[in-house]
């Protein structure tokens, strides 16, 4: 067995390769880790990191893996912005079912939301289905409410 580097030893291109490989063929976890990487916070902190395990050894894999223990990382309350937290923990529940609830969302500005419908759609399996186009502003007046002027897509 040879000694793999520490996850918070890597480059982040390496760890997010293989966090992505350590993902590999399920949908929740394929997606939790793509909302984290998108989001660009937590695969850069080393107290996040600590969080990660990681392998490179050649009697158990061809390709180094990484895999997040996502209640870990929850339960330690790790600091940092309100969404950046909420971020990390819609992440967990796609991977693993950590509860969060929805209306926790209206904290996100448009682009952590959009990477949280994104993830959505390929946590569903239809990633090549669904694009979102999401008017900018509520009308009540309007037919359903939403306005069709303005139209931002992600």
């Amino acid at each position: 067995m040879t000694n793999s580097p520490a996850a918070t030893d890597l480059p982040l291109d390496q760890l997010t390769a293989a966090l992505r490989a350590g993902a590999a063929g399920h949908l929740p976890g394929e997606a939790a880790v793509a909302l984290l990487v998108e989001h660009d916070v937590w695969p850069r902190r080393a107290d996040f990191r600590a969080y990660i395990d990681y392998t490179d050894d050649a009697d158990v894999t061809d390709t180094p893996l990484a895999k997040v223990r996502w209640s870990d990382a929850v339960d330690a309350r790790l600091p940092g912005a309100s969404g950046e937290t909420l971020m990390l923990r819609i992440a967990a529940s796609l991977a693993v079912g950590t509860p969060v609830a929805l209306a926790e969302v209206s904290a996100l500005g448009w682009h952590s939301t959009g990477l949280v419908l994104r993830a959505l759609a390929h946590t569903s399996g239809h990633q090549a289905d669904i694009a979102v186009t999401a008017p900018k502003t509520f009308d009540p007046d309007a037919p359903g409410g939403w306005t069709t002027e303005t139209l931002h897509s992600f």
